[in-house]
Order: structure tokens, then sequence, then C-alpha cells
């Protein structure tokens, strides 16, 4: 896939999160929510990109250091970045996740008190952390469920 630089002056971009890329670091991590997209900048400039699987995330090449990545389906997938001379610049490993962020604010909302912690691993929701009771592990299970469907592991203690 040829990369296109199209002018992107005069756009008004939100908000641009960084993957770094270096000599002794080439590959980098993204996780993006489903049926949502982030245009990422890649510390290192790039010619081409090749997408490990294409249904899983939606990659297209903006400028020869941005991305723009929409996440299609829950899972795993790489994007490979190579410069002019078809050498491998790095590699972003991209996690679709479910809306995390979404989850840990209901959570802090309905368990003020609890430090529970909402990370993903191939698809699923795990929450981690100490409670106060069985029923408060069980409203904080139910609003996962209610992100996540039953792609939820509850590894909370009490």
């Amino acid at each position: 896939m040829a990369l296109l630089l199209p002018a992107l002056s005069g756009l008004a971009v939100a908000e641009v999160r960084v993957v770094k890329i270096s000599e002794s670091n080439r590959v980098g991590r993204l996780l993006v929510t489903m049926g949502t997209s982030e245009t990422v900048r890649i510390s290192l400039p790039f010619s081409e990109i090749v997408v490990g699987d294409p249904e899983t995330a939606d990659v297209n090449p903006l400028t020869d250091k941005t991305l723009y990545v929409l996440g299609r389906k829950l899972g795993l997938t790489n994007v490979a970045l190579f410069d002019e001379d078809k050498q491998l610049v790095g590699v972003i490993d991209v996690e679709v996740t479910h809306d995390l962020a979404g989850l840990k604010s209901a959570l802090k909302h309905s368990l003020p008190n609890a430090p529970i912690k909402v990370r993903s691993s191939n698809g699923r929701v795990i929450l981690e952390g100490l409670v106060a009771s069985a029923p408060a592990a069980e409203r904080a299970m139910s609003l996962a469920r209610d992100f996540a469907g039953d792609n939820v592991t509850n590894s909370l203690r009490i």
C-alpha cells in the first residue's frame, strides 16, 4: 500500500496519541475502543504500512508520521511500518477493546471507595482489586457486563 500524504494544514485535530518507536525499541502498543477511532503520531517517519488483520482494525496513513486507526472488532492485530527502502521501521501491536474508560468511570461513580483496576486481555475485560463485600463485587461485575457482555473475568478480592 503506497502512502499518500494529504495536506493537513487548517484541520482541527482533537487529541493525538503518540506511539514511541525507536532504534532500541521497535515495538509499540496501542489500545483502541471498538467502534471508535484514534489519530496516532509515530515517533519515526514511515512510507508504507501493512495491517495484519484489517477486519480487527482499519488503519490508514495520514502523513509520514501519523495514522488513523478505527477499532472494528475485538481482538489483536499489528501494523508493520516500513521506510522508503522497504526496511522495517517498527511494529505497533493494536488491541481493540471494550470501552474501558467508560467502565472505569462507571465503577468509580458506583463504588467510589473500591480501588478496582480494569484491564483488557484478548477481548476480555478483567476486574482486579479489593471490594468491601460480595454485593459490591456483584455490582462491579454487573456494570462490567453492561460494557462487555459475558466477556468479563472476576479477579476481585473481598
